[in-house]
């Protein structure tokens, strides 16, 4: 909301401003009231008052909380998102891999309560974007990534189990990257 009244005060304060400078409008009487040397100032202070406080900095994140989309014949599941960000959430739902795509945007996917009955194979792709993974604790996890500017952070630290299911992921990143959790 504050974002739109700033928006809309510099648009009207440029409009007026280019208005009066080429002729077509003569707005000089707005700018020689006395009322601009007060009131303009102490809006500026308020507005940047509430800028500052605490209730505006610790916002929600703003992402988009999404349904899974319907895996296809396999089980697979294809996310996507651009110029946004999604949240997908398993919960007790099988999960027989995916292929995520961010484009400019971001995809938080949290796994921590999917059932992974198999090994699976998790394809990530990120052009300026990411991908955040939140995992399970009873799988093991195999990264491979081929990246340009971006990478993926890995903050799983398991020791490999060969009782447990493996998750392999496969990242592709360009400017962008994949962090992965417990």
């Amino acid at each position: 909301m504050t974002r739109v009244i700033i928006g809309l005060v510099l648009l009207v304060w440029g409009a007026t401003k280019l208005l009066t400078m080429t002729g077509i409008w003569d707005f000089t009487w707005l700018y020689a009231q006395p009322w601009t040397d007060y009131v303009l100032p102490s809006c500026a202070l308020i507005l940047g008052l509430k800028l500052l406080s605490t209730d505006s900095c610790h916002r929600n994140p703003q992402w988009n909380t999404k349904r899974l989309p319907a895996p296809d014949a396999y089980g697979r599941m294809r996310l996507s998102v651009s110029m946004g960000g999604d949240d997908y959430s398993f919960a007790g739902e099988s999960f027989c891999g995916a292929d995520v795509e961010a484009f400019m945007g971001g995809i938080r996917l949290d796994l921590r309560q999917a059932t992974i009955d198999a090994d699976v194979t998790l394809n990530i792709h990120t052009f300026m974007g990411g991908v955040e993974l939140y995992l399970p604790d009873n799988i093991n996890v195999k990264v491979s990534s081929k990246s340009f500017i971006g990478g993926v952070d890995n903050k799983t630290s398991r020791t490999q189990s060969p009782n447990v299911h493996t998750l392999f992921i496969n990242a592709q990143n360009f400017m962008g990257g994949v962090s992965v959790k417990s």
